[in-house]
């Protein structure tokens, strides 16, 4: 399948997906959509799947039956998984230590450094930290 953008899926793009209570959940939703029907391809990191699925069971106790069919979903959908190596955390504590007057969390340096290396501009986020760093958000 070829598509013609990338976007970047941050934890906070993917919570208010998963609760329906959320305030963005109605505008994360169509974002999802309108980028499906656009042939958007969707990357996110291990570490955003690594905050997720804490959010999930610690904060929202979530049953495991419902983490488990949720990250199954992810796992065979069209989404890139990008997992960390030993360059990449490096680059990313690098980043981390340069604005270390934002406080960005290292979780999102890691998702930072991504998108750069990987050109994409576009996240979907509510997480104002990434419109800091100079990408766009998408909802």
């Amino acid at each position: 399948m070829a598509f013609s953008n990338i976007s970047f899926v941050d934890t906070s793009g993917f919570i208010p997906l998963i609760s329906k209570t959320d305030l963005f959940h109605e505008k994360v939703f169509n974002t999802f959509v309108k980028l499906n029907e656009r042939n958007f391809q969707l990357v996110t990191s291990d570490y955003v799947i690594d905050e997720l699925l804490t959010w999930m069971r610690c904060k929202k106790k979530m049953p495991m039956e419902t983490i488990i069919a949720f990250i199954t979903s992810i796992t065979t959908s069209n989404i890139e998984l990008i997992s960390i190596t030993r360059d990449l955390f490096g680059e990313s504590l690098a980043l981390m230590n340069k604005y270390e007057d934002q406080f960005f969390s290292f979780t999102d340096c890691v998702s930072f450094t991504i998108m750069k290396e990987m050109k994409i501009s576009d996240v979907i986020t509510t997480d104002k930290h990434f419109t800091i760093a100079g990408f766009n958000v998408l909802i």
